[in-house]
Formats: C-alpha cells, structure tokens, sequence
C-alpha cells in the first residue's frame, strides 16, 4: 500500500484538480522570523505537531498553525457538516446513517515550504480519496496556509488574514461537499472515465453550496450584454449567453496556461475553469430545479430551500443504485434521453441555436430560459446589494437565502454543542496507515453501502471496483 498510496497522491497533485487556487505567494522567510511564540514546549500527543506540516510550523510559528489548526477543527470543520447534514437529510437519513464517514484525515501545511507529497498543492484546500481493492477507502482534507498570513515587513512576524477568513470557509465547503460525495454516490466517483460523473456535475454541486457568484464573478459578470455592441447591460438575454457559451475563451493561468471555454461537454479536460465550476454551478441547479418542480418552465421565482430539496432527490436516487443516465431521464421527463444528451444541449439544444427539434416541432432548450432567468435574478441582487455596499455581489451558495449579504454560512464560532455532537468526518490520525502515507485514513463507510449507488451509465458489482484510482478535487 505504500507505493499505491505515494504514486497515487503524486500523480493526483500533479493534476491540481482543486476549485479555488491559492494565486498570491507569501514573501520567503526563515525560521528565525517565525510569527509564533514557541516559550511553551508542545507535548508529544499536540495535534499542532500531529496535523500540521513541520516546514508549516518552522516557517510560519507553532502559535500561527495552532490558530489555523483550533479554527478549523472547532469551528469551521463542524459547521461545514452540520451544514451539508442539515441541507441534504438524505446523507444521514439512509443506511441506519452508516453511509457517511466518520473520520477524515488531515493536514495543514504550506506549499510555499512542502515537506511532503501531500503540502504541494497550491490550492487553498483539497479533498483526495480513492479505494484500495474491494475493502476499504481512504481519504484526507489538505488546507494550505499561503495565503491565509501576511508578514510584518519591519518584524517578519506572521499574521492570520481575518479578511481571508470567508475565502477559507467556502474553500472547506466546497471540498466536503466532494468528500460527502465520495462516500454517498461513491460509484461515480472512481477513475473509471466511461461511469465517472462529467465533471461539471461534480464540481458544479460543490460550487453549489459554496460563494460561486462572488467567487467567479469575473466570468458571470461577462455574459450581462455579451452579445451587445457595447458589452455592457445589467440583464441577460437569451442571445447573450448563447454567445458567450459558443464562444467565449479565456486563457487560464494568463502565462501559459490552457484555453477554458464554458461548454459543459469540455468539463473533463484541463482547461476546465469555466465548464466544470462557473457553468457546472448553473447547469446543476437546472438540475435540482427539475427535481422539485412542477412546472419546470415556471421561472418566476428562485428559492435555495427549493434547490437543496432538489439536489437531496437527486443524491438519494443516486444512492439507491440509479444510474446519472436514469435520473436525468427521470426528472427531465423525457427531454434528456442520458447524461451525455443533457450535456450536448444544455444551453444551446441540439440545433445550437437554442432550440430542439425541426420544421413546426422546433421547441425553446429549456435550461437556455432558467438559465437567463437565473442569472438575471443574480443580478438584481446584486444591484440591491450594491445600494449599500459597492463592492458586493449576490452570493449563489444554496446553503444561504439566495438574496443575502452574508458571506459564508459558518459562523465566527461554531454554536453549542456542533463540534461535540459531530458525527462525521471528524479529524483523526489512523495508526494504520504507514507514517509516509499520512494523512490518510481509512474510511468507515461499508463498500458494500457506498457502492451500492450509480454511476453516470451502470452499477459496480463490488468485486469489480477499480484500485488504487479515484480522485483529488
């Protein structure tokens, strides 16, 4: 296991499949400009020494990391699963709750000094896993403190970013969302490209119930008026976000990095910023939406309550051995024969122009109509947000009312009783796992339970799960 474990984590933080990418560098320092105090020797058993990196400690001060660490095991980590517990009941509500793990492993490094396999990532958070034969799954949480501390130019001290602090919230948000899937749908999620879930379906419900609108707005922002002569408009129209699917590209890092286009259906290759995340975000939703509604063309009103219901039918069809293909079919009666006929037209129907079907049959796509309608109404909050802060925008996590100014979900500090009554995914360190392949631990999840679930086209006998494959996000 070793080796697998080693090769594995290599060749996944080479890919740097992550949604949120710590882009500024902290300036170099040396431990002699450590931020911390360390007058107190920390004890042989301090999870400081046991969950963050030792190059984290030296460069960044035992007192700093001990901060990072409290945060995220206290408040943050506990209020991100009583969250995603509280907005879909079918995690915990199916299998006597057995079909979400209890542990998850962790570590909290900087990338700027790695010391390991694991501190290389330069995301702001990542969540890996993947089976080891037919018995057992392992999977870690990695949190990189890069960008999270500024140095004192005078002092070379370190300081924890309080600004940073929603950026980091949504960042956990997002990469649990991965690691309650892992578990829950755990069938689509292996290395097996022909039944894997399309990327933008994953990664478009993890940016769900993060701040995606006020995260990407860069790339929202765009399709208001894309098709107009001036490129300016505060709404959307039809003819502007069929453009800017078609056509819009950016290049992404600016140096040298690959072309991202919006298409859903390029969700899987490198340049996948905008399909899998900022299109993903819009084509679940529509997803969730045909899950509960009924009227599916009824655009009048948006409700995040509605969208969690939706995404919870979802999941538990999901878990209960329907393939992707199935429901998709299912809650779009019809309209969507599979998830790859889904992926071909949404947005733009299979005449490219928005519509489906020829002659006198022609129909309007209808994700092309929630889509616009959605985007609009993003919009017009973030108009009346701006009324009194110039600087704000609608939000779009589904764990928050659509039209708040809240930046996160998770609270300054976790209420009573959270973080003493979390059952899942609690911070541990497996004294099974060798010491060069920590932070792993192995999940408590039954593979007979996790892969009872669909995938995007067939079920898995279990005797046939891939191994030593799966996935960093």
């Amino acid at each position: 296991m070793k080796k697998l474990i080693a090769l594995f984590l290599c060749l996944c933080l080479m890919a740097g499949i992550v949604p949120v990418m710590a882009e500024s560098a902290a300036s170099e320092i040396s431990p002699a400009s450590s931020g911390g105090s360390d007058a107190s020797q920390p004890q042989e058993q301090d999870p400081i020494l046991i969950y963050c990196s030792k190059s984290a400690i030296d460069h960044l001060g035992y007192d700093n990391m001990a901060l990072l660490y409290n945060l995220i095991s206290d408040d943050i980590l506990p209020q991100v699963v009583s969250q995603l517990t509280t907005a879909f009941p079918t995690f915990i509500e199916t299998d006597g709750g057995k079909a979400i793990g209890e542990r998850i492993g962790l570590i909290v490094y900087t990338s700027e000094f790695p010391d390991s396999l694991a501190s290389t990532s330069k995301s702001l958070a990542y969540v890996s896993g993947f089976p080891l034969g037919t018995e057992s799954y392992v999977c870690m949480l990695g949190v990189n403190a890069l960008t999270l501390f500024e140095q004192d130019p005078e002092t070379g001290t370190y300081t924890f970013k309080e600004s940073e602090r929603a950026n980091l919230e949504n960042t956990v948000i997002h990469e649990m969302m991965h690691a309650f899937l892992n578990d829950y749908i755990r069938a689509g999620n292996t290395d097996d490209k022909t039944n894997n879930y399309p990327g933008w379906f994953s990664e478009g419900i993890a940016s769900a119930v993060e701040n995606v609108y006020t995260f990407r707005y860069d790339q929202y922002s765009k399709i208001y008026g894309y098709s107009r002569e001036n490129g300016e408009s505060a709404e959307v129209c039809t003819d502007d976000l069929l453009k800017f699917y078609k056509e819009y590209s950016e290049v992404y890092p600016v140096e040298g990095g690959p072309t991202h286009v919006p298409d859903i259906g390029t969700s899987e290759a490198d340049g996948n910023r905008i399909s899998a995340y900022t299109m993903g975000y819009l084509a679940t939703l529509y997803l969730s939406y045909l899950a509960q509604a009924d009227n599916p063309t009824d655009y009048s009103s948006f409700s995040a309550g509605e969208f969690r219901t939706g995404l919870n039918t979802i999941f538990s069809l999901l878990h209960s051995g329907h393939t992707l293909d199935e429901v998709i079919n299912s809650i779009g009666g019809g309209m969507y024969e599979n998830t790859d006929d889904f992926t071909a037209k949404f947005v733009k129907g299979e005449n490219g122009d928005g519509t489906n079907g020829e002659g006198e049959s022609v129909t309007a796509e209808v994700s092309l109509g929630f889509c616009v309608s959605y985007l609009n109404y993003l919009g017009e909050v973030t108009i009346q947000l701006q009324e009194t802060d110039p600087d704000a925008t609608a939000n779009g996590s589904i764990l928050l009312p659509l039209d708040t100014a809240e930046k996160s979900p998770i609270q300054a500090q976790a209420p009573e009783g959270v973080k003493e009554n979390q059952q899942y995914f609690n911070i541990y360190r497996d004294p099974n796992i060798e010491e060069e392949n920590q932070p792993y631990v192995y999940s408590t999840v039954d593979p007979a339970i996790a892969y009872q679930s669909g995938g995007k086209t067939h079920n898995i006998p279990l005797n046939e799960v891939p191994t030593g494959e799966g996935s960093s996000q």
